[in-house]
């Protein structure tokens, strides 16, 4: 059994890790609300940009352009992981996913500096990397990286793009999201356009359409992907600040035991010294 001053500093040091984790569950819910706020605001545009990119192609018309068909290049995943660890298993789950249900002569993009070290170590082929964005990524970020993806797709470097990242379905549930980005495969409806009036043209509002239609789909995956990374961590943290206490708890007991025991051997000698004398 542990003596009483090695268990008073051991309750002390277990003390203090309660701390910080209770100080990162705090950061990490009110980095939650600020990230959910901004996507649920983006979620106007984010589905205003798809409804005018179909509206603009429902005759079929504009389908045989290069981001519509399928490219010769190499399969291709855009994967949004997080540059901290201590989120429990976002992480993990997610690059395990991506390399078990990737194709073998996949090529990657990475984000985040976990992913980017797991594929690393994996000698994985990684086209391009990006690390330390920021908590809350903005759109000039995603800009850059929807203006590389379709340099890489109509280069032939990459076949097909395919985004995968960490969805929050609940504060306590996370998922999986896997969602086709390029080739562009619209909605095709079939309703009649011959109503609607394009200014100055449908090819040249396509020619404007097709970038921020695949950087507003980037960008919504990064600010869905943060909102799961700082729930992932919220959670974990909360996990690790009941655990702590519960290990106080125990060790709290364990010295009051250690006392007791104590004050006990104490008493017999006294006693015994009595009887003694």
């Amino acid at each position: 059994m542990e003596s009483t001053r090695d268990l008073r500093r051991h309750i002390k040091s277990v003390s203090s890790t309660q701390q910080i984790t209770r100080a990162m569950k705090l950061v990490a819910t009110a980095k939650l609300q600020k990230a959910d706020a901004r996507f649920k605001g983006y979620l106007s545009y984010y589905k205003g940009m798809e409804e005018l990119l179909n509206l603009v192609i429902q005759d079929g018309r504009y389908l045989d352009l290069d981001l519509f068909k399928q490219g010769q290049g190499k399969p291709c995943y855009l994967v949004i992981s997080s540059d901290l660890g201590l989120a429990g298993g976002y992480n993990a789950n997610l690059l395990r996913h991506v390399v078990d249900t990737a194709k073998p002569d996949a090529c990657f993009i990475i984000i985040g500096q976990k992913g980017r070290d797991f594929l690393r170590f994996r000698r994985k082929e990684i086209l391009a990397q990006y690390v330390q964005i920021g908590d809350f990524p903005d759109y000039e970020q995603a800009k850059d990286m929807g203006r590389l993806v379709i340099e890489f797709f109509k280069e032939g470097i990459i076949g097909s793009l395919t985004v995968v990242y960490m969805h929050s379905r609940t504060l306590l549930s996370q998922e999986i999201k896997v969602r086709p980005l390029l080739p562009i495969s619209p909605t095709i409806d079939g309703s009649d356009p011959d109503g609607v009036l394009y200014e100055p043209s449908a090819e040249f509002i396509l020619e404007r359409v097709i970038p921020d239609y695949v950087q507003s789909q980037i960008y919504g995956a990064l600010l869905d992907a943060r909102v799961a990374e700082f729930a992932s961590r919220m959670t974990a943290m909360d996990a690790a600040t009941d655990n702590a206490q519960e290990l106080i708890d125990e060790l709290e007991l364990s010295l009051n035991r250690a006392r007791q025991q104590m004050i006990t051997t104490e008493l017999i000698e006294i006693v015994s010294g009595a009887e003694a004398l």
